[in-house]
C-alpha cells in the first residue's frame, strides 16, 4: 500500500537516501490527522489539512514534511509533535544567504546555520522576531 509518507521517502532516494533506512512503522499521531513513520536520519510527517472549498463541501488534503538532521535534533528535544512546536507544515526551506535552512511547525519555526546550529522559536513567545527575521529573510 502506498501512502503520502512513502512517496515522499521515495522522492527522497528512499533507503539510499538523506534519511536512511526506515527505523518504525507508519504510526497514527494522538491528534489523528497526522502521521508518522520514522526514519534513520529522520521523520516523514503527514498532516490533514483544510484546502479552499464551498461550506456545503469542505476538503482536506493530506501532505507529508521531511525533517532531519540538527533540526529534527532540536525538535525531537521539544517533544517533537506533542511537544512546543507542534507538528512540522514544512518542507526543509532556504534563508536568502543560501546556506541558512528553516521549518515551520504549527506553532512556532526551527532555523539552523553552521554558526549557530539549530534554533527554535514558539510563535506564541516571539511572533514579531518571527516574522521581522522570515519576511526579510526567506526566498
Amino acid at each position: 500500500m502506498t501512502s503520502v509518507i512513502s512517496d515522499k521517502y521515495a522522492a527522497l532516494g528512499g533507503p539510499s537516501g538523506i534519511l536512511g533506512d526506515p527505523v518504525s512503522d507508519e504510526e497514527i499521531r494522538a491528534d489523528g490527522r497526522s502521521h508518522l513513520r520514522r526514519y534513520k536520519n529522520g521523520s516523514i510527517y503527514s498532516l490533514w489539512t483544510p484546502v479552499p472549498s464551498t461550506p456545503s463541501e469542505p476538503l482536506s488534503v493530506e501532505r507529508a514534511f521531511a525533517v532531519q538532521g540538527p533540526m529534527h535534533e532540536k525538535w525531537k528535544s521539544l517533544g517533537f509533535d506533542a511537544g512546543l512546536l507542534g507538528t512540522v507544515t514544512t518542507d526543509e526551506r532556504p534563508f536568502n544567504d543560501g546556506v541558512s535552512r528553516f521549518h515551520f511547525f504549527e506553532r512556532g519555526a526551527i532555523a539552523w546555520n553552521a554558526t549557530a546550529g539549530a534554533q527554535s522559536a514558539a510563535t506564541g513567545q516571539a511572533d514579531q522576531r518571527l516574522a521581522a527575521i522570515f519576511a526579510s529573510s526567506v526566498r
